[in-house]
């Protein structure tokens, strides 16, 4: 599926269209970036409306613009962390991922798969107490999972790291 099916297929369903106000959906951009944040909280506030939007997302396929696939990258992420829990097969959101980094010139790849071997935990910085504005949580659950994936070996310290969040927040 391609970003504006996607879209046409979001604003279409009585269940979504309302989801976001108007100025959230000034740009394919704005909307992407608000309805995967949607879906985060959703997923994090235990609504089942998460499944459906979470499905479609993971869904859109590479389309050589990374403006548009970092958000359909971070509804992947997500994905994997629920299938992750229910004990479900993710070999074909990884693939989606893979392809992705492997696209490109070879220096995009080389510059690419530098980047992802900088994503630790020690950049993210995390505090116990309870965040009160859901955007600020929301962004940080993204880059959790986001370390959680590239990262395997500090994958039990992120979960702990979510666990706490949901605890204190959610």
């Amino acid at each position: 599926m391609n970003l504006n099916s996607l879209i046409t297929k979001l604003n279409e369903d009585d269940n979504y269209v309302n989801l976001l106000s108007r100025s959230e959906k000034k740009t394919k951009k704005s909307y992407l970036e608000n309805i995967v944040k949607m879906t985060y909280k959703l997923y994090f506030k235990n609504n089942e409306k998460y499944k459906k939007l979470l499905n479609l997302l993971c869904d859109v396929d590479f389309e050589n613009d990374y403006n548009y696939w970092t958000w359909i990258e971070y509804a992947l992420l997500l994905k994997i962390y629920d299938n992750e829990i229910k004990g479900n097969d993710n070999s074909i959101y990884i693939e989606k991922i893979n392809y992705a980094i492997n696209s490109g010139s070879e220096l995009e790849i080389h510059v690419k798969k530098n980047i992802i071997e900088r994503i630790n935990l020690s950049s993210f910085e995390y505090s116990s107490n309870k965040i009160k504005d859901i955007d600020t949580l929301i962004e940080n659950l993204i880059r959790l999972l986001k370390i959680r994936f590239f990262s395997l070996n500090e994958k039990s310290k992120v979960d702990l790291i979510i666990s706490s969040i949901r605890l204190n927040t959610l």
